[in-house]
């Protein structure tokens, strides 16, 4: 339904995809102060917890703004293309922010990793 045109001539996503994020956001930033309300777990240290949120909502933007970017690509090379970008950067943050020692496991684990999407693919 979201491929489909508009009366202007270009796609329903194209022209709500700005309303779809923001609903999307609201409904997980919804969800995660309803859980914490029920809960009542108020041990979770704000600023990590805050950092961390700003973290993956600065990376699901850059992701959803690159694949709205790709979408006109075959899916053959889409799908693989997203794959591997998010293996690498899941890699690079798991180092940088978490502080995960990249030893030759690590290096075999996510070229391996970036390998069987790409050969999955072919």
């Amino acid at each position: 339904m979201l491929g489909r045109p508009d009366a202007a001539g270009g796609s329903m996503a194209d022209r709500f995809s700005a309303v779809f994020l923001l609903l999307m956001y609201f409904v997980i930033g919804t969800s995660l102060v309803i859980e914490l309300l029920v809960t009542r777990n108020y041990r979770v240290p704000l600023l990590h917890t805050a950092g961390l949120g700003i973290m993956a909502a600065a990376g699901s933007t850059a992701g959803m703004t690159g694949l709205t970017g790709c979408a006109a690509l075959p899916a053959a090379i889409l799908f693989p293309l997203t794959s591997v970008v998010s293996i690498l950067v899941a890699a690079i943050v798991s180092t940088a922010a978490f502080g995960e020692r990249r030893a030759l496991a690590w290096y075999g684990t996510v070229g391996f990793g970036a390998l069987t999407v790409v050969l999955a693919n072919l």
